[in-house]
């Protein structure tokens, strides 16, 4: 009987890349998957099959200092205490901050598994979040504390080129797949029907840039007639962030809140143009290539791409699927909407609809499937 343990507990249930991508197809090719989970609310639903037991934990505590005092013990205690053995263990979590190392040593003992990580980002920028992003703390957490936990992954699953070539350039000989944030379904609305709207998918936080939304919004509905929606993010986390209340009541903002995953796709193809992200700050942001990213491409609605987010204008610029601008102008807004009256968009989205299919995960999704079994063969099992 083929087995495998997910580890991705401090993650939603339905995560989109614990769950969709990793559980859901696993279920596929192995006998059972188990997948412990943090028990709580879940915003969203789909259905879980019969060959996939998920194994309720207690909630953790949001402070660092008091989960890796008082939670992660118990949590280790009780993955350890499951019954059986596996064929995998896949581990989306760097498993808390203290002990990791043993701990891995433990799982691929007790359980006679191959331990696989899957890397959603660039671990030493993410890691620590209450210290500042810099190269140096970057290094210290690299060379101190995450080299020593990725020494005992057998394989990787990482989000992008770049973290498998920071993988590379360290020394790890292991195999890696690489596997983007893909999106989960395709959808798409004819150019009749789409609005002059621009989407604004995701949550606005402090990493993403809130001051150059702000700037962009301003800019355009003095200057333009694109209104905006504001997909997952709450008007009252922008008057949070500082935008003007004023700003806030112009009624070519749009609120529709957070939506059910096909009802956020249809949402984002009545748009003419969607964007993601707006900070280049940091290596996660430069490399990154999110969910949100996949689900614009995958709704059928051309993307807007600063050229410093380097995967993913790499990627805009090679299928010719969105527009790019410099956001380290002083009048990059300005120069923005320049590119869209000048682009030609029927082309653009009319190639972006042949060319959907690249962006959904149910074409990458055997080759997934096949890496797994291909790490079992190392072995001649």
């Amino acid at each position: 009987m083929r087995r495998v343990l997910v580890l991705g507990y401090t993650h939603d249930f339905f995560d989109k890349r614990v769950f969709l991508k990793c559980v859901l197809s696993l279920s596929e090719v192995f006998d059972e998957v188990v997948y412990p989970f943090w028990k709580r609310e879940r915003k969203v639903s789909f259905s879980i099959p019969e060959n996939v037991t998920p194994v309720g934990l207690p909630p953790f505590h949001m402070r660092t200092w008091k989960r890796t005092l008082f939670d992660d013990p118990k949590y280790k205690e009780s993955i350890l205490n499951l019954p059986g053995q596996f064929d995998f263990v896949v581990s989306h979590d760097t498993q808390g901050y203290l002990a990791q190392k043993r701990f891995f040593r433990k799982l691929k003992q007790k359980f006679g598994a191959k331990l696989v990580f899957d890397l959603h980002e660039f671990l030493p920028s993410a890691s620590f979040p209450s210290i500042p992003d810099s190269p140096v703390k970057n290094w210290i957490i690299e060379k101190l504390w995450l080299s020593r936990i990725l020494d005992e992954a057998d394989a990787f699953v990482v989000v992008n080129d770049f973290v498998k070539q920071t993988l590379g350039k360290k020394g790890t000989n292991r195999p890696v797949f690489i596997l983007p944030n893909f999106a989960h379904q395709e959808t798409f609305t004819s150019l009749e029907k789409k609005k002059d709207r621009i989407a604004i998918v995701g949550g606005i936080r402090n990493d993403n840039g809130p001051k150059e939304y702000q700037k962009l919004v301003e800019v355009f509905l003095e200057r333009s007639h694109f209104d905006f929606t504001f997909i997952g993010t709450p008007k009252a986390a922008l008057v949070d962030f500082g935008f003007p209340a004023p700003l806030l009541e112009n009624p070519r903002l749009h609120f529709p809140g957070f939506l059910p995953y096909s009802a956020m796709l249809e949402e984002i193809s009545m748009c003419s143009f969607s964007i993601s992200h707006l900070n280049f700050r940091n290596i996660n942001s430069r490399f990154s290539l999110p969910n949100r990213f996949y689900d614009s491409l995958c709704a059928g609605t051309p993307i807007l791409v600063p050229f410093q987010l380097e995967e993913q204008w790499k990627i805009v610029e090679r299928e010719k699927v969105g527009v790019g601008f410099d956001l380290t102008k002083e009048n990059w807004p300005l120069e923005l909407l320049h590119k869209i009256e000048e682009a030609e968009y029927p082309a653009i989205a009319e190639n972006l609809r042949e060319k959907m299919n690249l962006f959904s995960f149910e074409a990458h999704k055997r080759p997934l499937q096949e890496f797994f079994f291909s790490l079992l063969s190392k072995d001649g099992v």
